[in-house]
């Protein structure tokens, strides 16, 4: 063994806080500078409980992180789909959930609000065994905060909790447009097309049509929700992924899909 080490060795030295490999092999020294992506310095990332010093999956995540002191809580997710991060602000946290199925494209968007400090505080928080079907693309700013509860199935949504330029009250002046967030709560079918505003929420059980326009809270549970802006269509309802009648067996409306 001593000679051995003798013949070849591996040392990690730090000239001027960079790290390189030395490779050493019969008196011959090769320095391999290690380079580390910033992202993975300057944010707390993790992955199955297991931070992350790089993008260990790119097929199934992309981080493109300008922003420093973000947190994110990631789990292996099933599905072809694909998790963007677009990062431009500090200080935020993102949690996803376990058993989330991604079948498309999960895009978390921040953009800072101008004129005002980026480090914003923002928490994105999504629960358990949530399904994204289409591409979901959920965009925030400052002081933002969105959840999303569980069992939920999404179709291509968008979630714009972000305002570009403020609206103030003349007489007042007050500011108008401050942001509230968005609350989705459990066991929801979200159609396509759908668009959530700020001061949005949603609760459990409930349906959300195909190209509406979602801008206030709804405090009830299985409602049929719909139109431009939303109105609430029906009550007493509830859904499930299948046709058949199989909804009569479970009251879970995500108990047999196929992930």
């Amino acid at each position: 063994m001593n000679l051995l080490k003798r013949i070849f060795s591996i040392q990690n030295i730090y000239i001027q806080d960079k790290k390189y490999k030395v490779f050493c092999f019969l008196g011959l020294k090769i320095k391999h500078r290690i380079v580390f992506d910033s992202t993975f310095i300057k944010n707390n990332i993790y992955c199955n409980g297991i931070r992350l010093n790089k993008n260990t999956n790119p097929s199934k995540f992309d981080f493109n992180i300008k922003g420093e002191n973000n947190t994110i809580y990631l789990n292996d997710f099933n599905g072809n789909g694909k998790i963007v991060f677009e990062i431009d602000i500090n200080n935020s946290e993102i949690n996803l959930g376990k058993n989330t199925v991604i079948s498309r494209k999960l895009s978390f968007i921040a953009k800072p609000t101008p004129g005002l400090n980026i480090n914003n505080n923002s928490q994105i928080c999504i629960g358990n065994n949530n399904s994204f079907n289409g591409n979901v693309t959920i965009g925030f700013t400052n002081e933002t905060y969105i959840k999303i509860g569980n069992e939920n199935l999404f179709a291509s949504v968008q979630f714009r909790v972000s305002n570009s330029h403020l609206i103030y009250d003349i007489i007042t002046m007050n500011k108008i447009n401050i942001n509230k967030g968005i609350s989705i709560g459990n066991r929801n079918w979200i159609c396509s097309d759908v668009i959530f505003f700020d001061k949005t929420v949603v609760q459990n059980n409930c349906v959300v049509g195909a190209f509406s326009l979602v801008n206030k809270s709804f405090n009830q549970n299985n409602i049929l929700i719909a139109g431009i802006p939303a109105q609430k269509k029906r009550d007493n309802i509830m859904w499930h992924i299948s046709l058949d009648d199989s909804y009569k067996e479970t009251d879970n409306p995500l108990e047999f899909l196929n992930v």
